[in-house]
């Protein structure tokens, strides 16, 4: 008995030992590990570290939410130090918080409507782009547009203002008129002068604008132009040329072309052409055309009458003083062609030029097996693409034909391209001679 005793006195000593022990783990926390300080107590001084960081501790079992770290300024008492984020720290504000202030710190700001953008008391600017244009209407006027540069809500009215080019002015001119949108007929014309336009605007309080740009519009009498000049009527192969000179009023806007058919004028343009010229492509000798000059109220001039006859040709050998060559091309000498002799290139790029005053332009080349193509150009203008190659030589073959130029100086380019012989690499360009009409 006295050793089971001895034993069961021990026992409740172990207990209560341990008891002990986890009472003393409960308050202090776990053990301190390497690294780790413990926290200081009663005013004891600590130095300035951080807390690790550390979203939850399990104390005897339980998980616990761990204070956000902070950092302790060295030389002050842990106890004194409140758990809040020091002081400039910017927080998220708890839920249902209604004095939290925003995580940014600044006063909320209020969005201004695009509409609700206040509009100035004072100051208008002039308004810009202001343009003229004459419309010759059977009651006619000029049609001015503007942009108005101000804000609507801002404004009052524009003012037009008009004065006669040329003429004096005598103190400052009155506007003639007024108007709430960016453009304005003006009817108030006295035909056959020339106006200039300016506008202003105006604000709500009645402070008038700087002048917009000004706008120079001449305006036209309906008095019908003078008979075109130097009508020709040339037949050439195809068709007929019609050329004549150009008229010297400014409010002429083109050309009306006619032909006699059954005693009567018949129209060949549903439009008035603005060139000088005419290629009637169906036309012969005999015809008989008539040109009248046309004004921008529509009005016709009388009729300048020309029977069309044929155009004598003109012959031009490929040495001819109006050609110049780029590259290298040599003259040969074959007896079936004009003048005995041809002028050939065959690089790619070799170019001839052939300078002729006329109204048609053909081109006369010999053909064969050793030749390909060439690009044919008038006036720098793409015309056409011809292939001089042939299985036998053919002399004398009209290549190219150009007809209905307007009567002038022009200037015929050749140029070798490489191309388009299926049977050798050999594509040789020629020249015989040229007709123009």
């Amino acid at each position: 008995m006295k050793g089971y005793r001895k034993h069961q006195l021990a026992g409740a000593t172990l207990t209560a030992l341990l008891v002990i022990a986890s009472l003393s783990l409960a308050f202090t926390g776990p053990a301190a590990r390497e690294g780790v300080p413990v926290a200081a107590a009663r005013g004891q001084q600590v130095s300035g570290v951080a807390a690790p960081v550390a979203d939850k501790v399990t104390l005897t079992g339980r998980e616990v939410a761990r204070i956000p770290e902070v950092t302790i300024p060295e030389g002050t008492s842990a106890l004194a130090v409140s758990p809040k984020v020091k002081e400039g720290v910017k927080t998220q504000p708890s839920e249902g918080d209604a004095e939290s202030k925003p995580v940014d710190g600044g006063e909320a700001q209020k969005a201004i409507p695009p509409d609700k953008i206040p509009i100035p008391e004072t100051g208008v600017n002039p308004p810009t782009d202001l343009a003229g244009t004459f419309v010759p209407q059977q009651k006619p006027y000029v049609l001015l547009k503007w942009n108005g540069n101000n804000h609507p809500k801002f404004l009052r009215e524009f003012r037009i203002y008009r004065v006669v080019a040329g003429e004096e002015l005598v103190g400052d001119p009155a506007p003639i008129d007024s108007t709430k949108k960016e453009q304005y007929q003006d009817f108030g014309l006295e035909l056959g002068k020339t106006y200039v336009y300016w506008v202003t605007a105006v604000s709500k309080s009645g402070e008038e604008s700087a002048p917009s740009n000004t706008v120079e519009v001449v305006t036209y009498q309906n008095l019908p132009p003078q008979t075109p000049q130097g009508l020709t009527a040339a037949a050439i192969d195809p068709g007929v040329c019609l050329d004549w000179l150009p008229n010297p009023e400014s409010d002429v806007i083109g050309y009306m072309v006619y032909m006699m058919s059954g005693g009567v004028y018949q129209k060949l343009t549903a439009q008035p052409v603005t060139e000088n010229h005419f290629y009637h492509p169906t036309g012969v000798a005999g015809n008989v055309y008539a040109v009248t000059a046309v004004n921008v109220f529509g009005t016709e001039s009388g009729y300048a009458v020309a029977e069309a006859s044929p155009a004598a040709p003109s012959y031009f050998e490929e040495y001819a003083a109006g050609v110049m060559v780029e590259g290298l091309w040599v003259s040969e000498a074959y007896p079936e062609a004009s003048g005995g002799r041809i002028l050939v290139a065959g690089s790619a790029g070799d170019r001839l030029h052939f300078k002729f005053t006329g109204r048609q332009v053909k081109v006369i080349s010999a053909m064969y097996w050793t030749c390909g193509s060439a690009a044919m150009y008038i006036d720098g203008e793409y015309i056409t693409t011809v292939n001089l190659y042939s299985y036998d030589p053919v002399f004398g073959s009209v290549t190219m034909d150009v007809p209905g130029l307007v009567y002038g100086e022009h200037t015929l380019t050749i140029e070798v391209l490489g191309t388009g012989n299926p049977e050798t690499n050999l594509y040789f360009v020629n020249v015989d001679a040229f007709e123009v009409l």
